[in-house]
């Protein structure tokens, strides 16, 4: 029994590496992830079958997803400047919003009606790939010259197009146990994640700053700054 200690060092090693190969070769990290998670799920060596079965479970279990969300979006706000940052809030938040509104639309019917699958898994399918995952797309970015207002709104839509994602798949979801649409409670669900979820991160930003202005210690901000971020998420989930 390959225990979760070991699967998890094998996982972050595997991250190592990839981020080693990615800055010898120029290739994207995330594409060598991508790569590497495909030979690791379609090998047939019956010795790692009890290494996908535990990265199943602990997919299932939200670990991962715990373990490596909260710093990749944290990396991804952190070099942002308040500045910058307003100069693209409104058409950020806009694509975040009515953008994953109109790509799950759009991607849906072209589903449906295209490839023939029935309404709700279409809208259902549309509904996962619509909040885009820019990682890819900003490394390349860092690797040519781009205009920096450009990759700060990529890199601030990303952060706020999950919640949209989660509230439509939520609703075709609801839909498709009601047999019917869910609108007005897909509304307030929308409001509880987006604005619960800021408000949680805006406090939770406040409090660490002030603690930190009472240490310079680089043991205690190494410290709080680990527990903001995922104190943050854990608090959002909650």
């Amino acid at each position: 029994m390959v225990s979760i200690q070991l699967i998890i060092t094998a996982f972050l090693t595997i991250a190592l590496v990839a981020s080693i190969v990615s800055r010898k070769t120029r290739t994207p990290y995330t594409i060598l992830l991508v790569i590497i998670g495909i030979a690791l799920t379609s090998t047939a060596d019956p010795s790692l079958n009890d290494i996908q079965s535990q990265l199943q479970r602990l997919s299932v279990g939200g670990l991962f997803v715990g373990l490596i969300l909260p710093p990749l979006l944290f990396e991804s706000m952190m070099s942002i400047k308040t500045e910058e940052f307003r100069a693209v809030s409104r058409p950020a938040l806009l694509l975040a919003t009515v953008g994953v509104v109109v790509a799950t639309t759009v991607g849906g019917v072209i589903v449906w009606q295209f490839m023939g699958l029935p309404i709700y898994s279409a809208f259902l399918f549309a509904a996962l790939i619509a909040p885009t995952d820019v990682s890819t797309v900003l490394e390349v970015f860092r690797r040519i010259s781009v205009p920096s207002r450009l990759a700060t709104l990529l890199e601030t839509e990303s952060v706020f197009n999950d919640a949209t994602g989660i509230v439509l798949l939520t609703v075709f979801l609801a839909s498709l146990e009601a047999s019917g649409p869910v609108l007005l409670p897909a509304v307030s669900s929308f409001f509880f994640i987006f604005g619960g979820g800021a408000l949680i991160g805006l406090v939770v930003a406040w409090g660490a700053r002030q603690l930190q202005r009472e240490t310079s210690d680089p043991v205690s901000q190494v410290v709080l700054t680990m527990t903001a971020v995922y104190g943050s998420y854990g608090l959002a989930s909650a």
